[in-house]
């Protein structure tokens, strides 16, 4: 079950543009179409994460985000789920929610 869970998740994110049976021909994945987005900022070289840094690098990723897209309330973040679990485990260590 694990490998389907990551192999889903894979393909959600990513995507498989190889893949031939309908309806997963059109699975491209969310990166693909947010990469293709104009409003989207992709980071260049990602940092490796950690408990002690997630909350900096978050704030300086919200602080690079154009004032007309953070002040919108349809903004969405994304990030793996790894990523999301160092983040509220920082949260809670520190009580700082940004």
């Amino acid at each position: 079950m694990d490998a389907l869970q990551a192999q889903m998740n894979n393909l959600h994110a990513i995507g498989d543009s190889s893949l031939t049976s309908n309806p997963l021909e059109w699975y491209d994945g969310f990166k693909k179409l947010i990469i293709a987005d104009s409003d989207a900022t992709q980071v260049g070289t990602p940092a490796v994460l950690t408990v002690a840094n997630i909350l900096a690098y978050v704030k300086d990723l919200t602080q690079a985000i154009p004032a007309r897209l953070r002040n919108n309330s349809n903004l969405r973040l994304f990030c793996s789920v790894a990523d999301y679990d160092l983040y509220n485990e920082a949260r809670a260590a520190t009580q700082a929610y940004t």
